[in-house]
């Protein structure tokens, strides 16, 4: 009998470890295991936005990796954070990794599809920003559907259910003025992709530069 208590006490001690007491935090606890601890730059890690998501809520996160030539990248990762008996885990997710430096661009954009589980898809569209201008940014989706979402800790996160591709994003002024517009990267047959060197992709193509994590699943 004290054996059992003592094994019940040690399987407690581990679900409590393995779950988080808050989203943001099951979210951090995901990259840096899917990272390494080690490979993340000190000081780094950014919580930028959360949203919640049907039972679940989205996270956000901004960080840095040491890379193995010594170069620093910068990476932004989105995971999925949901409630259990004991706390918070992650569901999934991913990011990616490009070259630290200057930004050709206004805002960055990355963007993917979440399913599984038999739960409702979920697409999404997001990116830091860039240039201070940028107060808002606009997506228009593959079926004509336009969301638009604010700019927050210098970062956009567009969330919307079912199965689709972005076919625009604007980055937009305080006015509702447009800095800039962005085509989505999907060529037409016998083209070559437009995406700039500096936009990360979380789809299940990733640009050959940038460093693939965990896709959401």
């Amino acid at each position: 009998m004290e054996g059992w208590k003592g094994g019940a006490i040690i399987l407690v001690l581990v679900l409590l470890t393995a779950c988080a007491l808050s989203p943001e935090e099951a979210a951090i606890q995901a990259v840096q295991e899917s990272q390494g601890i080690t490979r993340i730059s000190p000081g780094t890690l950014r919580l930028l936005q959360t949203q919640p998501w049907q039972d679940g809520v989205m996270v956000l996160i901004r960080y840095q990796t040491l890379e193995e030539n010594g170069q620093i990248a910068e990476c932004v990762s989105l995971y999925e954070a949901q409630r259990q008996q004991l706390g918070w885990a992650s569901g999934g997710g991913g990011g990616g990794c490009w070259a630290g430096g200057g930004h050709s661009e206004p805002i960055g954009i990355g963007a993917g599809q979440h399913s599984g589980n038999g739960r409702p898809g979920l697409s999404y569209v997001y990116g830091l920003v860039y240039d201070e201008r940028v107060a808002a940014v606009s997506v228009m989706w593959d079926d004509g559907e336009e969301q638009q979402v604010q700019v927050v800790n210098g970062s956009y996160l567009a969330l919307r259910a079912g199965a689709h591709d972005y076919g625009e994003v604007r980055a937009l002024d305080a006015e509702g003025n447009t800095i800039h517009t962005q085509p989505s990267p999907h060529p037409a047959p016998g083209k070559e992709s437009r995406r700039p060197a500096n936009h990360p992709t979380f789809q299940s193509s990733i640009h050959p530069s940038f460093h693939k994590e965990r896709n959401l699943a």
